[in-house]
């Protein structure tokens, strides 16, 4: 987390045998908020969600709520390495894009050329919209 910044997203591989265990809690997204981070995509429980979004307004996507804490069960260790985050590979540097429906991650080098194609889908679909008003 020393090296999360500004715009960034905290990303949680917890492959656990107890699915409760949780990393980010109260204390790890304060430091996300300091740092003027986005938010927290975690393979796994997260708690002390109302607060998290509420009074940091930080965006959460996690697979389950709990009241538990991560020891014994669930140590973080390293930062900034390959992560398995809900079967997806996940790499420093890679571009997240979260909403309501869910959670995409496009690899750094395709970001640009993504973004292209946003842009010619939404003119597609404004073309459409416009047929249909």
């Amino acid at each position: 987390m020393a090296l999360g910044g500004a715009g960034g997203v905290l990303i949680v591989e917890a492959h656990n045998a107890d699915p409760y265990a949780c990393v980010p809690g109260t204390m790890k997204t304060r430091k996300l908020w300091h740092d003027r981070a986005e938010g927290v995509v975690a393979d796994g429980a997260i708690r002390d969600l109302d607060l998290i979004a509420r009074d940091y307004g930080l965006s959460v996507f996690a697979r389950q709520r709990s009241p538990m804490g991560n020891l014994p069960f669930l140590e973080a260790y390293e930062e900034s390495v390959p992560v398995n985050v809900g079967g997806v590979l996940v790499l420093d540097g890679d571009v997240i894009v979260a909403d309501d429906d869910g959670v995409v991650v496009v690899p750094c080098q395709h970001a640009e050329a993504i973004i292209d194609w946003i842009d010619e889908q939404e003119g597609a679909e404004n073309f459409v919209i416009k047929l249909i008003d």
